[in-house]
């Protein structure tokens, strides 16, 4: 377009895309983008359209909602976005700015739509048509017809817009001073994607421990459910971590098994030669978990929250017998980098919790582990002490039973 000749024509903001997981192979580096689906169903965004504020004249101050289902089941544009918002802009200058500024409330259940360990993304897409003729680059025609843009500007799909746009600024049915309703452009003139990335808040080295009671004649009063979160909030990866937790008389640290519940990441995710090794330290009555060959990479290089740059252990522990749980005192996890004998950075002190039942994420996953009608100290499987004595003078008598009659 050249200077002296004006624009008429409209904006689009679509939203409410997919959302997608971003997998990515901690060995090799590769990145794999996949739709995240729950039960088979795709998961799309659900944000709503909360305040837009105007800074240019000339336009009508009306925002037009678009549900992308008017289009049919089958329309491109509802498989790649659910909701768009629209805009008539008049006489455009040439070289002329303006400004369109819109927030929308957060979907309140975004982050349950993507796995803990991933990052997530979801797309919005502004478009700009008008009724002259534009010349979209060919990687923009290709993305206007990957979406469904271009035919979502067919004849048909143009009039179940100016429908919208007639209810819209007419709600009586009847057209009102000043909100005439405009009818749509055809012509694409310009479109932006932009890609916005997802990721659950992982507080830097933090700790939860959740409790429950064990029954009768176990071996402890309560089962501990201890999480430990860590980030590498530097400037470098790192390569060795080292959790020391810090237990209070109560709990016994024999009880806790070599093998944790749950790590992130995980073994098959780290280097080929990684490890995870406890040390039990009973005249301080600490654990410290070694994270060996675990590449934690750089907040400052891969950016907040992405599942590179932090780490995760959880494990459980008994108490000791008779011990009460309002008598259990707090629990600190220090965390050191590469150095075993750096300088640690540790957690701020929890007092175990009883587990409630208040459906969050957290409470789901801790119910899940903690199965209190069996509380069992050590690594599973193995036998207390008690039995091994048993079966082995079991197995010396049978030896003598058989010696003595064999002479």
């Amino acid at each position: 377009f050249k200077e002296g000749v004006t624009l008429d024509g409209n904006l689009y903001l679509f939203f409410n895309s997919p959302i997608e997981r971003v997998q990515i192979n901690r060995r090799s580096g590769d990145t794999t983008i996949v739709l995240s689906e729950i039960a088979g169903v795709p998961q799309f965004g659900s944000f709503k359209n909360d305040t837009t504020l105007f800074y240019f004249p000339k336009t009508l101050r009306k925002t037009i909602q678009l549900n992308t289902g008017i289009f049919g089941s089958g329309a491109r544009i509802g498989q790649s976005f659910k909701n768009a918002l629209l805009w008539r802009f008049d006489s455009l200058a040439f070289n002329e700015e303006r400004h369109l500024f819109i927030q929308f409330k957060n979907d309140p259940n975004l982050l349950d739509k993507f796995p803990d360990e991933e990052q997530g993304r979801v797309k919005f897409l502004a478009v700009m048509t008008s009724d002259l003729q534009g010349s979209l680059t060919q990687s923009d025609a290709a993305l206007a017809e990957s979406l469904g843009v271009s035919a979502m500007l067919s004849p048909n799909s143009l009039e179940a817009i100016f429908g919208q746009i007639f209810t819209q600024l007419n709600p009586s049915g009847q057209s009102t001073p000043g909100n005439v309703a405009f009818q749509p452009s055809a012509n694409i003139l310009d479109l932006q994607l932009v890609t916005s990335s997802l990721s659950k808040a992982h507080d830097p080295n933090q700790m939860r421990v959740d409790v429950c009671s064990c029954p009768a004649n176990t071996d402890g009063a309560q089962k501990l459910l201890c999480t430990v979160d860590f980030v590498n909030d530097g400037h470098v990866a790192t390569s060795n971590i080292y959790v020391t937790v810090h237990f209070p008389e109560g709990v016994d640290i024999n009880s806790i098994s070599n093998s944790p519940i749950k790590i992130h990441p995980t073994l098959q995710e780290a280097a080929t030669n990684s490890a995870v090794e406890l040390e039990r330290n009973a005249a301080d009555n600490t654990i410290t978990w070694k994270f060996l060959n675990f590449a934690i990479h750089s907040v400052w290089e891969y950016g907040e929250g992405h599942p590179m740059t932090y780490g995760q252990i959880v494990f459980s522990a008994l108490t000791k017998a008779g011990t009460n749980l309002a008598d259990i005192g707090e629990i600190v996890a220090c965390i050191r980098f590469d150095d075993p004998n750096g300088t640690p950075v540790c957690t701020i002190p929890v007092k175990p919790s009883a587990l409630v039942a208040d459906g969050s994420t957290a409470s789901v996953e801790a119910q899940a582990i903690l199965q209190c009608e069996e509380c069992i100290g050590g690594d599973p499987g193995a036998m207390p002490l008690w039995l091994v004595l048993l079966l082995a003078l079991i197995i010396l008598l049978s030896l003598w039973i058989v010696y003595t009659e064999s002479k």
